[in-house]
Protein backbone atom coordinates (compact mmCIF):
# COMPACT_ATOMS: atom_id res chain seq x y z
CA UNK A 1 0.00 0.00 0.00
CA UNK A 2 1.26 3.44 -0.90
CA UNK A 3 0.81 6.65 1.02
CA UNK A 4 -1.99 8.89 -0.23
CA UNK A 5 -1.08 12.21 -1.82
CA UNK A 6 -3.42 14.97 -0.54
CA UNK A 7 -4.00 16.56 -3.95
CA UNK A 8 -4.94 13.26 -5.56
CA UNK A 9 -7.21 12.31 -2.65
CA UNK A 10 -8.98 15.69 -2.65
CA UNK A 11 -9.75 15.36 -6.36
CA UNK A 12 -10.74 11.68 -6.12
CA UNK A 13 -12.97 11.86 -3.04
CA UNK A 14 -14.45 15.30 -3.76
CA UNK A 15 -13.61 16.57 -0.26
CA UNK A 16 -10.62 18.39 1.17
CA UNK A 17 -8.10 15.81 2.37
CA UNK A 18 -5.38 17.43 4.48
CA UNK A 19 -1.89 16.10 5.10
CA UNK A 20 -2.83 14.53 8.44
CA UNK A 21 -5.62 12.45 6.91
CA UNK A 22 -3.56 11.59 3.83
CA UNK A 23 -0.70 10.38 6.03
CA UNK A 24 -3.09 8.07 7.91
CA UNK A 25 -4.72 6.63 4.78
CA UNK A 26 -3.71 3.24 3.34
CA UNK A 27 -5.91 1.04 1.16
CA UNK A 28 -5.91 -1.60 -1.58
CA UNK A 29 -9.20 -0.52 -3.18
CA UNK A 30 -8.43 2.71 -5.00
CA UNK A 31 -6.35 2.76 -8.17
CA UNK A 32 -4.31 5.93 -8.60
CA UNK A 33 -3.26 5.00 -12.14
CA UNK A 34 -6.79 5.71 -13.49
CA UNK A 35 -6.87 9.40 -14.28
CA UNK A 36 -10.50 9.72 -15.44
CA UNK A 37 -12.54 10.43 -12.29
CA UNK A 38 -15.68 8.55 -13.32
CA UNK A 39 -13.73 5.49 -14.43
CA UNK A 40 -11.56 5.67 -11.30
CA UNK A 41 -14.63 5.12 -9.11
CA UNK A 42 -16.59 2.67 -11.26
CA UNK A 43 -13.61 0.49 -12.22
CA UNK A 44 -12.99 -0.51 -8.58
CA UNK A 45 -16.63 -1.04 -7.63
CA UNK A 46 -17.52 -4.67 -6.91
CA UNK A 47 -20.74 -6.19 -5.63
CA UNK A 48 -19.10 -8.15 -2.80
CA UNK A 49 -16.57 -5.64 -1.47
CA UNK A 50 -18.39 -2.49 -2.54
CA UNK A 51 -16.64 0.61 -3.73
CA UNK A 52 -18.78 3.61 -4.62
CA UNK A 53 -20.70 3.27 -1.35
CA UNK A 54 -17.48 4.48 0.29
CA UNK A 55 -15.68 6.52 -2.34
CA UNK A 56 -18.68 8.57 -3.51
CA UNK A 57 -20.58 9.04 -0.25
CA UNK A 58 -18.15 11.49 1.38
CA UNK A 59 -16.04 8.98 3.26
CA UNK A 60 -12.29 8.68 2.82
CA UNK A 61 -10.79 5.21 3.25
CA UNK A 62 -8.15 5.09 5.97
CA UNK A 63 -7.62 1.35 6.08
CA UNK A 64 -9.02 -1.86 4.56
CA UNK A 65 -7.22 -4.50 6.61
CA UNK A 66 -8.97 -7.84 6.39
CA UNK A 67 -11.22 -6.39 3.66
CA UNK A 68 -13.10 -4.41 6.34
CA UNK A 69 -12.91 -0.64 6.10
CA UNK A 70 -11.98 2.16 8.47
CA UNK A 71 -13.53 5.33 7.08
CA UNK A 72 -13.38 9.02 8.00
CA UNK A 73 -16.38 11.20 7.22
CA UNK A 74 -14.95 14.33 5.61
CA UNK A 75 -18.28 15.33 4.04
CA UNK A 76 -19.98 15.96 7.36
CA UNK A 77 -18.97 15.09 10.93
CA UNK A 78 -15.27 14.18 10.69
CA UNK A 79 -15.97 11.03 12.71
CA UNK A 80 -14.43 7.62 12.04
CA UNK A 81 -16.53 4.58 11.17
CA UNK A 82 -15.85 0.88 10.60
CA UNK A 83 -17.59 -1.06 7.83
CA UNK A 84 -17.95 -4.84 7.70
CA UNK A 85 -17.23 -5.95 4.12
CA UNK A 86 -19.85 -8.71 4.18
CA UNK A 87 -22.85 -6.92 5.70
CA UNK A 88 -21.71 -3.37 4.76
CA UNK A 89 -23.02 -2.27 8.15
CA UNK A 90 -21.31 0.77 9.68
CA UNK A 91 -20.23 1.13 13.30
CA UNK A 92 -19.13 4.41 14.88
CA UNK A 93 -15.63 4.20 16.32
CA UNK A 94 -13.95 7.57 17.02
CA UNK A 95 -14.65 11.29 16.86
CA UNK A 96 -11.38 12.15 15.09
CA UNK A 97 -7.89 10.92 14.28
CA UNK A 98 -6.51 12.03 17.65
CA UNK A 99 -9.12 9.99 19.48
CA UNK A 100 -8.28 6.99 17.29
CA UNK A 101 -4.61 7.33 18.24
CA UNK A 102 -5.60 7.53 21.92
CA UNK A 103 -8.22 4.78 21.51
CA UNK A 104 -10.99 7.03 22.87
CA UNK A 105 -14.22 5.71 21.42
CA UNK A 106 -17.03 8.03 20.30
CA UNK A 107 -20.22 8.16 22.34
CA UNK A 108 -22.69 9.29 19.68
CA UNK A 109 -22.90 10.09 15.99
CA UNK A 110 -22.84 13.72 14.93
CA UNK A 111 -24.06 15.33 11.75
CA UNK A 112 -25.05 18.63 10.22
CA UNK A 113 -26.30 17.52 6.81
CA UNK A 114 -29.89 16.46 6.14
CA UNK A 115 -28.65 13.14 4.72
CA UNK A 116 -25.78 11.86 6.85
CA UNK A 117 -22.79 10.20 5.24
CA UNK A 118 -23.59 6.79 6.79
CA UNK A 119 -27.16 7.10 5.45
CA UNK A 120 -25.87 7.97 2.01
CA UNK A 121 -23.43 5.05 2.15
CA UNK A 122 -26.32 2.71 2.99
CA UNK A 123 -28.47 4.12 0.18
CA UNK A 124 -25.65 3.56 -2.28
CA UNK A 125 -25.81 -0.22 -1.80
CA UNK A 126 -28.27 -0.79 -4.65
CA UNK A 127 -26.10 1.30 -6.96
CA UNK A 128 -23.04 -0.73 -5.91
CA UNK A 129 -24.75 -3.78 -7.45
CA UNK A 130 -26.13 -1.98 -10.47
CA UNK A 131 -22.76 -0.50 -11.52
CA UNK A 132 -20.64 -3.39 -10.21
CA UNK A 133 -17.71 -4.94 -12.02
CA UNK A 134 -18.58 -8.66 -12.08
CA UNK A 135 -16.38 -11.00 -10.09
CA UNK A 136 -13.98 -12.92 -12.32
CA UNK A 137 -12.54 -16.41 -12.15
CA UNK A 138 -9.67 -17.01 -14.58
CA UNK A 139 -10.84 -13.96 -16.50
CA UNK A 140 -14.42 -15.21 -16.84
CA UNK A 141 -17.30 -13.42 -15.06
CA UNK A 142 -18.95 -15.49 -12.34
CA UNK A 143 -21.81 -13.01 -11.88
CA UNK A 144 -24.25 -12.55 -14.74
CA UNK A 145 -25.71 -9.21 -15.74
CA UNK A 146 -29.15 -10.52 -14.78
CA UNK A 147 -27.87 -11.47 -11.32
CA UNK A 148 -26.39 -8.03 -10.73
CA UNK A 149 -29.53 -6.22 -11.86
CA UNK A 150 -31.92 -8.37 -9.82
CA UNK A 151 -29.83 -7.90 -6.69
CA UNK A 152 -29.60 -4.16 -7.26
CA UNK A 153 -33.37 -3.81 -7.64
CA UNK A 154 -33.95 -5.88 -4.51
CA UNK A 155 -31.80 -3.45 -2.56
CA UNK A 156 -33.47 -0.50 -4.29
CA UNK A 157 -36.84 -1.65 -2.96
CA UNK A 158 -35.39 -1.84 0.54
CA UNK A 159 -34.19 1.74 0.26
CA UNK A 160 -37.45 2.96 -1.30
CA UNK A 161 -40.33 0.63 -0.37
CA UNK A 162 -42.92 2.64 -2.31
CA UNK A 163 -43.08 5.15 -5.13
CA UNK A 164 -44.35 7.73 -2.66
CA UNK A 165 -41.29 7.18 -0.47
CA UNK A 166 -39.01 7.72 -3.47
CA UNK A 167 -40.80 10.78 -4.79
CA UNK A 168 -41.03 12.39 -1.35
CA UNK A 169 -37.33 11.80 -0.68
CA UNK A 170 -36.34 13.10 -4.10
CA UNK A 171 -38.38 16.28 -3.76
CA UNK A 172 -37.10 16.99 -0.25
CA UNK A 173 -33.44 16.56 -1.19
CA UNK A 174 -33.36 18.64 -4.37
CA UNK A 175 -32.75 21.83 -2.40
CA UNK A 176 -29.65 20.22 -0.80
CA UNK A 177 -27.82 19.43 -4.03
CA UNK A 178 -26.28 22.84 -4.74
CA UNK A 179 -24.29 22.52 -1.49
CA UNK A 180 -23.88 18.73 -1.42
CA UNK A 181 -22.00 17.34 -4.43
CA UNK A 182 -21.97 13.77 -3.09
CA UNK A 183 -25.75 13.70 -2.74
CA UNK A 184 -26.01 15.19 -6.23
CA UNK A 185 -23.78 12.43 -7.62
CA UNK A 186 -25.98 9.84 -5.91
CA UNK A 187 -29.13 11.17 -7.59
CA UNK A 188 -27.34 11.48 -10.92
CA UNK A 189 -26.30 7.81 -10.77
CA UNK A 190 -29.78 6.85 -9.54
CA UNK A 191 -31.68 8.57 -12.35
CA UNK A 192 -29.17 7.35 -14.95
CA UNK A 193 -29.54 3.72 -13.87
CA UNK A 194 -33.33 3.91 -14.16
CA UNK A 195 -33.23 6.00 -17.37
CA UNK A 196 -35.36 8.61 -15.57
CA UNK A 197 -34.42 11.54 -17.77
CA UNK A 198 -37.04 13.91 -16.41
CA UNK A 199 -35.72 13.62 -12.85
CA UNK A 200 -32.13 13.60 -14.08
CA UNK A 201 -32.76 17.03 -15.58
CA UNK A 202 -34.10 18.24 -12.24
CA UNK A 203 -30.92 16.96 -10.57
CA UNK A 204 -28.78 18.91 -13.05
CA UNK A 205 -30.77 22.08 -12.43
CA UNK A 206 -30.65 21.63 -8.64
CA UNK A 207 -26.90 20.97 -8.66
CA UNK A 208 -26.47 24.28 -10.43
CA UNK A 209 -23.00 25.45 -11.36
CA UNK A 210 -21.11 23.67 -8.58
CA UNK A 211 -17.38 23.83 -9.17
CA UNK A 212 -16.70 20.54 -7.36
CA UNK A 213 -14.43 18.65 -9.82
CA UNK A 214 -15.86 15.25 -8.90
CA UNK A 215 -19.46 16.33 -9.49
CA UNK A 216 -18.53 18.12 -12.73
CA UNK A 217 -16.86 14.93 -14.00
CA UNK A 218 -19.99 12.85 -13.40
CA UNK A 219 -22.22 15.51 -14.93
CA UNK A 220 -20.00 15.67 -18.01
CA UNK A 221 -20.23 11.89 -18.49
CA UNK A 222 -23.82 11.19 -17.47
CA UNK A 223 -25.71 14.48 -17.59
CA UNK A 224 -26.76 14.16 -21.24
CA UNK A 225 -26.38 10.41 -21.74
CA UNK A 226 -29.05 9.38 -24.29
CA UNK A 227 -31.48 6.54 -23.73
CA UNK A 228 -29.38 4.10 -25.75
CA UNK A 229 -26.10 5.62 -24.56
CA UNK A 230 -23.32 3.48 -23.15
CA UNK A 231 -20.96 3.70 -20.17
CA UNK A 232 -18.10 1.45 -21.33
CA UNK A 233 -16.40 1.17 -17.94
CA UNK A 234 -19.47 -0.78 -16.71
CA UNK A 235 -19.79 -4.11 -18.58
CA UNK A 236 -23.18 -4.59 -20.29
CA UNK A 237 -24.34 -1.19 -19.08
CA UNK A 238 -27.05 -0.88 -21.75
CA UNK A 239 -28.30 -4.38 -20.93
CA UNK A 240 -28.47 -3.48 -17.23
CA UNK A 241 -30.56 -0.38 -17.93
CA UNK A 242 -32.85 -2.37 -20.23
CA UNK A 243 -33.43 -5.09 -17.63
CA UNK A 244 -34.11 -2.46 -14.96
CA UNK A 245 -36.92 -1.21 -17.21
CA UNK A 246 -38.59 -4.54 -17.89
CA UNK A 247 -38.16 -5.86 -14.33
CA UNK A 248 -39.24 -2.52 -12.90
CA UNK A 249 -37.71 -0.58 -10.03
CA UNK A 250 -41.14 -1.13 -8.49
CA UNK A 251 -43.34 -4.09 -9.34
CA UNK A 252 -45.07 -3.56 -12.68
CA UNK A 253 -48.69 -4.37 -13.42
CA UNK A 254 -49.48 -6.45 -16.52
CA UNK A 255 -50.69 -3.28 -18.25
CA UNK A 256 -47.39 -1.47 -17.59
CA UNK A 257 -45.10 -4.20 -18.91
CA UNK A 258 -45.48 -3.60 -22.69
CA UNK A 259 -44.46 0.07 -22.43
CA UNK A 260 -41.55 -0.87 -20.17
CA UNK A 261 -40.41 -3.51 -22.68
CA UNK A 262 -40.66 -1.04 -25.55
CA UNK A 263 -38.36 1.31 -23.65
CA UNK A 264 -36.04 -1.61 -22.83
CA UNK A 265 -35.92 -2.62 -26.51
CA UNK A 266 -34.81 0.90 -27.43
CA UNK A 267 -32.13 0.96 -24.71
CA UNK A 268 -30.59 -2.42 -25.61
CA UNK A 269 -32.25 -4.15 -28.59
CA UNK A 270 -30.24 -7.37 -28.20
CA UNK A 271 -31.09 -7.87 -24.51
CA UNK A 272 -33.95 -10.34 -23.90
CA UNK A 273 -34.86 -9.32 -27.43
CA UNK A 274 -37.68 -11.74 -28.24
CA UNK A 275 -39.07 -11.61 -24.71
CA UNK A 276 -39.35 -7.84 -24.91
CA UNK A 277 -40.68 -8.04 -28.47
CA UNK A 278 -43.43 -10.49 -27.53
CA UNK A 279 -44.56 -8.25 -24.67
CA UNK A 280 -44.78 -5.33 -27.11
CA UNK A 281 -46.89 -7.47 -29.48
CA UNK A 282 -49.14 -8.37 -26.56
CA UNK A 283 -49.52 -4.69 -25.75
CA UNK A 284 -50.42 -3.88 -29.36
CA UNK A 285 -53.03 -6.63 -29.45
CA UNK A 286 -54.70 -5.32 -26.30
CA UNK A 287 -54.55 -1.64 -27.14
CA UNK A 288 -51.99 -0.83 -24.46
CA UNK A 289 -49.61 0.44 -27.15
CA UNK A 290 -50.47 2.16 -30.41
CA UNK A 291 -48.86 1.46 -33.77
CA UNK A 292 -47.54 5.01 -34.21
CA UNK A 293 -45.66 5.01 -30.91
CA UNK A 294 -44.09 1.62 -31.61
CA UNK A 295 -43.15 2.61 -35.17
CA UNK A 296 -41.50 5.80 -33.91
CA UNK A 297 -39.47 3.80 -31.40
CA UNK A 298 -38.32 1.29 -34.03
CA UNK A 299 -37.24 4.18 -36.24
CA UNK A 300 -34.79 5.24 -33.50
CA UNK A 301 -33.21 1.76 -33.25
CA UNK A 302 -30.44 1.19 -35.80
CA UNK A 303 -29.83 -2.46 -34.86
CA UNK A 304 -31.71 -5.42 -36.35
CA UNK A 305 -32.46 -8.02 -33.69
CA UNK A 306 -35.00 -10.77 -33.25
CA UNK A 307 -37.15 -8.47 -31.14
CA UNK A 308 -37.08 -5.47 -33.48
CA UNK A 309 -37.72 -7.69 -36.52
CA UNK A 310 -40.66 -9.41 -34.82
CA UNK A 311 -42.29 -6.13 -33.84
CA UNK A 312 -41.72 -4.60 -37.29
CA UNK A 313 -43.23 -7.68 -38.97
CA UNK A 314 -46.26 -7.62 -36.65
CA UNK A 315 -46.84 -3.96 -37.50
CA UNK A 316 -46.88 -4.90 -41.20
CA UNK A 317 -49.26 -7.74 -40.45
CA UNK A 318 -51.57 -5.30 -38.69
CA UNK A 319 -51.56 -3.26 -41.90
CA UNK A 320 -52.78 -6.39 -43.76
CA UNK A 321 -49.50 -6.96 -45.62
CA UNK A 322 -49.20 -10.30 -47.41
CA UNK A 323 -45.45 -10.55 -46.93
CA UNK A 324 -42.81 -8.89 -44.80
CA UNK A 325 -39.08 -8.44 -45.28
CA UNK A 326 -38.88 -8.08 -41.50
CA UNK A 327 -40.39 -11.56 -41.09
CA UNK A 328 -37.70 -12.91 -43.41
CA UNK A 329 -35.03 -11.14 -41.33
CA UNK A 330 -36.53 -12.67 -38.19
CA UNK A 331 -36.43 -16.26 -39.48
CA UNK A 332 -32.84 -15.78 -40.63
CA UNK A 333 -31.83 -14.41 -37.24
CA UNK A 334 -33.53 -17.30 -35.46
CA UNK A 335 -31.09 -19.70 -37.12
CA UNK A 336 -28.43 -18.55 -34.65
CA UNK A 337 -30.58 -17.03 -31.93
CA UNK A 338 -29.90 -17.73 -28.26
CA UNK A 339 -33.41 -16.66 -27.25
CA UNK A 340 -35.33 -19.43 -25.42
CA UNK A 341 -36.89 -21.86 -27.91
CA UNK A 342 -40.42 -21.27 -26.65
CA UNK A 343 -40.11 -17.54 -27.39
CA UNK A 344 -38.83 -18.44 -30.87
CA UNK A 345 -41.91 -20.62 -31.35
CA UNK A 346 -44.25 -17.85 -30.24
CA UNK A 347 -42.53 -15.27 -32.43
CA UNK A 348 -42.65 -17.50 -35.51
CA UNK A 349 -46.33 -18.20 -34.96
CA UNK A 350 -47.12 -14.49 -35.09
CA UNK A 351 -45.46 -13.83 -38.46
CA UNK A 352 -44.46 -17.08 -40.22
CA UNK A 353 -47.15 -16.59 -42.88
CA UNK A 354 -45.44 -13.34 -43.95
CA UNK A 355 -42.02 -15.01 -44.36
CA UNK A 356 -40.99 -16.30 -47.80
CA UNK A 357 -37.36 -17.22 -47.18
CA UNK A 358 -38.06 -20.95 -47.35
CA UNK A 359 -34.65 -22.33 -46.34
CA UNK A 360 -34.41 -19.99 -43.35
CA UNK A 361 -37.96 -20.86 -42.29
CA UNK A 362 -37.12 -24.57 -42.49
CA UNK A 363 -34.08 -24.04 -40.28
CA UNK A 364 -36.02 -21.93 -37.78
CA UNK A 365 -38.87 -24.44 -37.43
CA UNK A 366 -36.50 -27.39 -37.13
CA UNK A 367 -34.74 -25.66 -34.24
CA UNK A 368 -38.10 -25.52 -32.46
CA UNK A 369 -39.04 -29.12 -33.31
CA UNK A 370 -35.84 -30.37 -31.69
CA UNK A 371 -37.38 -29.33 -28.38
CA UNK A 372 -40.97 -30.46 -29.06
CA UNK A 373 -41.48 -32.50 -32.22
CA UNK A 374 -45.20 -32.91 -31.62
CA UNK A 375 -46.08 -29.28 -30.97
CA UNK A 376 -49.07 -28.49 -33.19
CA UNK A 377 -47.98 -24.97 -34.09
CA UNK A 378 -44.42 -26.05 -34.79
CA UNK A 379 -45.62 -28.85 -37.08
CA UNK A 380 -47.98 -26.52 -38.94
CA UNK A 381 -45.17 -24.00 -39.54
CA UNK A 382 -42.81 -26.80 -40.61
CA UNK A 383 -45.27 -28.03 -43.22
CA UNK A 384 -45.62 -24.53 -44.64
CA UNK A 385 -41.85 -24.09 -44.67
Amino acid sequence: MQAVEPGWATRFYGVTVNKEVAAAARDHLTDRTITDLVDAHLAINQAYFGGIDKTLSGFVILDDEGDDYTLIDLRDSGQLWWQDHETRELSLRFNNLSDMAANRTAKEAKHRRRVTTPQLCERYQWLVWFYAQPLLQDGTPTQTTDHLVRNSLGRFRQAFPTRDALYTTFAAEMKELADDPHLAIYWLLHTTALADHERRQRVLIAAGTSDNPLLRAFIARLGQLPLAGDLPIVPDFRARRALAQSYGAFELTAEQIPAACLRALEIAPATESLGHGLQIVWGLDRGLLDDETVMATLARIPEQTTGTSLVAAVLEKRRKAGSSSHADVLVRLLATSTDPWWTQLEALWHVHELAYDGPALVTATRRVLVHDRYHRRALQMAMRA
